[in-house]
């Protein structure tokens, strides 16, 4: 209030949630048969966004959110009925590691996501080497833990699928050292 300054906050608030949602908007227009819609889970700004006004489009779509296995806040607010703050969290996706869902992003998220899945860090690295190599895109962890659920089968993807991959933020030298060692995906 000294300086004028807004606040603005980075996801529990319904002004960041319907911003977010115009992502699945834009898909919808793009690809109006999706089948399933893969979003990534930090504090819930981006994943409840894209959940609600996409099923209020289209509701036969199936939402599927992913979360790092090490900070399981979103299937632990469904397992207890709200929104509670894990005792610690881990994990590669730094932009995912919150420790609570916002109390306007869990309402949203339990109503419209149809499936959570835990990705440990291991298929994370595998496919942010899989996008640098044969696709030629660059992705932190927390981007490319969605793309890391569907190479490991670990949700049933129903018609065209789409997959936000949505964060870049990391140097080269850290994003070398992540998938240095990791073998490059067969054919």
């Amino acid at each position: 209030a000294e300086t004028g300054a807004v606040v603005v906050p980075p996801y529990d608030s319904p002004v960041i949630i319907a911003g977010q949602g115009t992502l699945a908007l834009e898909i919808a227009d793009d690809l109006p048969n999706i089948g399933t819609i893969v979003v990534q889970v930090g504090g819930g700004g981006l994943s409840s966004g894209v959940a609600s006004a996409l099923k209020l489009r289209a509701p036969n779509v199936r939402v599927v959110a992913v979360e790092p296995a090490g900070t399981p806040k979103l299937s632990r607010a469904r397992a207890n009925g709200g929104p509670i703050t894990l005792d610690q969290n881990a994990g590669l996706p730094d932009g995912l590691l919150g420790v609570r869902i916002g109390d306007a992003n869990y309402q949203h998220l339990s109503a419209y996501v149809d499936e959570v899945v835990q990705v440990p860090d291991a298929p994370i690295r595998g496919a942010m080497r899989f996008l640098l190599d044969r696709m030629k895109l660059v992705a932190e962890p927390s981007g490319a833990i969605t793309l890391a659920a569907l190479m490991e089968g670990m949700f049933k993807a129903v018609g065209p699928t789409v997959l936000v991959l949505s964060g870049g933020n990391i140097e080269w030298p850290g994003l070398m050292s992540l998938i240095a060692d990791v073998s490059p995906y067969a054919d």
